[in-house]
């Protein structure tokens, strides 16, 4: 068997020989996921019925996230003993989807690398910072 050297190598067989090297496409699917908020409307109350799983998903403590949908829609919101929040008044899942996303953009998501392991750390009576845990990042963020 005689061995020819690479640069004797037509380019389109180099081509072929790189292009049978490489694995096979990998579907890139992005790994941090906020579920959606199963909502019901009970009379004049809106219930989040999977409030409790959405927040260990994004790693914040439930009555976190309570007080800043409270805040955002100046309403009162109480946490059941199931995880669920009871908002009172009538919402539509989407406003509530779009509230959600609004929260993991600002408080979750890292703004230097785009990474959600971050923590929220409050420093001071209206001092947070969200720390990554990828790129080390300390962020100031509104307080809530």
């Amino acid at each position: 068997m005689k061995v020819f050297p690479i640069r004797d190598w037509p380019y389109e067989k180099l081509l072929e020989r790189a292009y049978s090297m490489l694995p096979s496409k990998v579907e890139h699917k992005e790994r941090f996921q906020v579920p959606k908020p199963r909502v019901i409307i009970v009379g004049d109350k809106t219930i989040i019925q999977n409030f409790k799983q959405i927040c260990d998903v994004i790693h914040r403590e439930p009555k976190v996230v309570s007080k800043w949908f409270a805040k955002e829609l100046a309403i009162p919101v109480q946490i059941d003993e199931k995880g669920e929040l009871i908002l009172t008044g009538r919402f539509s899942r989407a406003i509530l989807e779009k509230l959600l996303d609004k929260f993991v953009e600002q408080y979750v998501i890292c703004p230097t690398c785009g990474g959600p392991d971050t923590e929220l750390i409050r420093l001071d009576r209206k001092v947070w910072i969200l720390r990554c845990h990828v790129c080390g990042a300390e962020t100031p963020v509104p307080p809530l």
